[in-house]
C-alpha cells in the first residue's frame, strides 16, 4: 500500500506534470526539477519505516535524473557559446540575451538573465571602454552614483555592527541583500562609462548602462535633431532614455516613422519619440544625415545649412527647386544660343 502511494506521489504525478506543461506549452524540461521536489515532499510526508520504495527511487532514479539535467545544462551551455561567438553585431548583452532567447524561447527570462549576468559581467569582467559615443561627460549621473556608494557603504557597515548584537540571521540577510545592491549600483555606474552609444549594419544601437535598450534601423528614423532636454516642448510624448532628468542636459530627440520597443529593466514600451542624452549630439546627427541620406547633408552643406539636424522630406523638396532653377537656366541658354544663331551670316560675319 504504501509503496504504491509513494509510485504515485513521485512517478505517476510527475507524468502528470509533464503532460500539463506540454498542453501549456511551458517548457516541459522544468520536470526534472519537479521531480527532485516531489522526492523532498514525499520524504517528510511517507513515515520512516516505510520508505523503503523510496529509498529505492532516490538510489537509481535519482541520479539518472541528475546526470540527465547536468547533461542538458552542458549541452546548452555549449551550444550558447557557439551561437554567441558566431554573433557578429551586437555588444555583449545584446548577443547574451539573443543567445538566451534562441535557447530557452522566452523573451522575458532571457531578458531578466541576461540583465542579471550582464551586471556581474560589468561589475567584475568588463574594463575596457566600447567605441561609439558617451554620455556621462556632460551628466551628473555618476556623481550620483559615486555619492550614493559612499553612503550606502558607510549605512550597511554601521546597520550590521548594530544589528550583530541583537539580530544576528537578520543583519546577515540585510547585509548580503544590501551587498546584491551595491554590485548593481557599481555595474550601472561601470556600464554608464564603459558601453557607448553606436551605429552598426545601418542600425543604432542605443543604451542606458545595462539597464535600458532600444535599436533602431536607421531608414527608420524619420527625423533626428541635437537639442537641450529643457527646449522640448512638455505636450510632446517621448520616451527618456535616462535614470534623471534633472542630471541631464544635451542630447538628441529621435523621431521615427514605425513604433519601436524601448527595453527597461522589467517593462517595455512603445513609442515614436525617444530622447537620448549623449555627449556629441552633433556629431551623432551628422552621422547619421551622411549614412542614412548622403544627399540630404551634402546640400545641407552646399547651401550653409545646419547638419545638426535631419528631415527626410529636406532632400525632395530641395531636389525639386534645384531641377527647376537648372531647368529655366537651360531653356535661357538655349533660347540666347538660337537667337545668336539665325543672326550670323553664311561667312561667319555677324
Amino acid at each position: 500500500m504504501i509503496s504504491a502511494i509513494t509510485i504515485d506521489l513521485t512517478i505517476t504525478t510527475a507524468f502528470f506534470i509533464f503532460l500539463f506543461l506540454k498542453k501549456q506549452k511551458i517548457n516541459p524540461k522544468l520536470i526534472g526539477i519537479v521531480f527532485i521536489l516531489l522526492i523532498v515532499i514525499a520524504r517528510s510526508v511517507i513515515p520512516n519505516d516505510q520508505q523503503f520504495t523510496l529509498q529505492l527511487i532516490i538510489e537509481y532514479v535519482i541520479p539518472i535524473v541528475e546526470l540527465s539535467i547536468f547533461t542538458f545544462v552542458i549541452f546548452k551551455i555549449i551550444k550558447a557559446r557557439k551561437s554567441f561567438l558566431s554573433l557578429e553585431s551586437g555588444d555583449f548583452q545584446r548577443k547574451l540575451e539573443k543567445v538566451l532567447f534562441e535557447i530557452f524561447n522566452n523573451q522575458l527570462g532571457a531578458k531578466l538573465a541576461s540583465s542579471e549576468l550582464s551586471m556581474f559581467y560589468y561589475t567584475i569582467f568588463k574594463w575596457k571602454k566600447n567605441e561609439g559615443y558617451s554620455y556621462h561627460k556632460n551628466s551628473g549621473i555618476l556623481t550620483v552614483i559615486i555619492t550614493l556608494l559612499i553612503v550606502a557603504i558607510a549605512e550597511i557597515a554601521i546597520m550590521h555592527i548594530i544589528l550583530i548584537k541583537y539580530a544576528p540571521l537578520f543583519a546577515w540577510i540585510l547585509f548580503w541583500i544590501s551587498l546584491y545592491s551595491i554590485i548593481q549600483v557599481i555595474a550601472l555606474g561601470k556600464a554608464i562609462y564603459l558601453r557607448r552609444i553606436y551605429t552598426d549594419n545601418n542600425q543604432l544601437y542605443l543604451h542606458y548602462g545595462w539597464l535600458m535598450s532600444t535599436d533602431i534601423q536607421l531608414k527608420n528614423i524619420e527625423a533626428i535633431e541635437s537639442i537641450e532636454l529643457k527646449n522640448i516642448e512638455e505636450k510632446e510624448a517621448f520616451v527618456f532614455l535616462g535614470l534623471i532628468k534633472d542630471t541631464e542636459d544635451k542630447g538628441v530627440l529621435i523621431t521615427t516613422q514605425e513604433s519601436v520597443n524601448v527595453s527597461k529593466m522589467f517593462t517595455k514600451k512603445k513609442t515614436n519619440q525617444i530622447f537620448v542624452p549623449i555627449d556629441e549630439a552633433e556629431k551623432l546627427v551628422a552621422e547619421i544625415n551622411y549614412t542614412n541620406c548622403r544627399l540630404n547633408y551634402y546640400l545641407s552643406v552646399f547651401l550653409g545649412m545646419p547638419t545638426t539636424s535631419f528631415h527626410r522630406p529636406f532632400s525632395a523638396y530641395v531636389l525639386m527647386v534645384w531641377f527647376l532653377f537648372n531647368s529655366r537656366l537651360v531653356m535661357y541658354f538655349s533660347r540666347n544660343r538660337k537667337s545668336t544663331n539665325l543672326t550670323r551670316k553664311p561667312n561667319g560675319d555677324l
